[in-house]
């Protein structure tokens, strides 16, 4: 069984991608794919299912496993979640995919940006480390432990990447 306790999973319209930007914290302010806790009893592709489904009232039928991503404190502790792409038909016609403007939610405001906009590494709206591994998640190269290691001001110091293997994906 997997360590990580949560799931982040990027849903994919043509060349745009439906982000949260979180109204509480953690990453209260910044652009993030939906996700949220695994439930007792859930696989990670199950949660992250789950979570699109609440968050943005889209069903996504099939997930792509891009990896895992830890983060490391200053202080020792160790967080991190499962990866996941959803990619929807050009034409879709679910609830946020068919809505062009921004949606309030409960867990904040919902928009979809387009790839470029998200991978400019200009770009400062995103939370914090996602820029380091956004590119490989949406381009679905393959499947990777992505390691991220925060002083405390919370900036990141160190960041390794990794291929995982089958075994070491979703617990399988």
């Amino acid at each position: 069984m997997s360590m990580l306790k949560y799931t982040i999973c990027f849903v994919i319209r043509g060349s745009r991608v439906l982000m949260l930007n979180r109204s509480k914290p953690p990453g209260m302010g910044c652009w993030n794919g939906v996700g949220g806790k695994i439930e007792p009893g859930e696989t990670p592709e199950q949660g992250a299912i789950r979570e699109i489904r609440e968050e943005t009232g889209i069903e996504a039928r099939e997930l792509y496993y891009a990896g895992q991503v830890t983060w490391f404190s200053a202080l020792g502790t160790m967080s991190g979640a499962h990866l996941f792409v959803a990619e929807l038909p050009e034409h879709a016609d679910e609830a946020y995919a068919a809505n062009e403007a921004p949606q309030e939610t409960e867990e904040g405001l919902l928009a979809w940006k387009e790839i470029e906009w998200l991978l400019d590494e200009r770009n400062k709206g995103l939370i914090s480390h996602l820029h380091l591994y956004l590119r490989s998640v949406l381009e679905r190269t393959g499947c990777y432990a992505f390691e991220c290691y925060f002083n405390d001001q919370g900036q990141v110091m160190r960041f390794e990447q990794s291929a995982l293997h089958k075994m070491e994906t979703t617990g399988a």
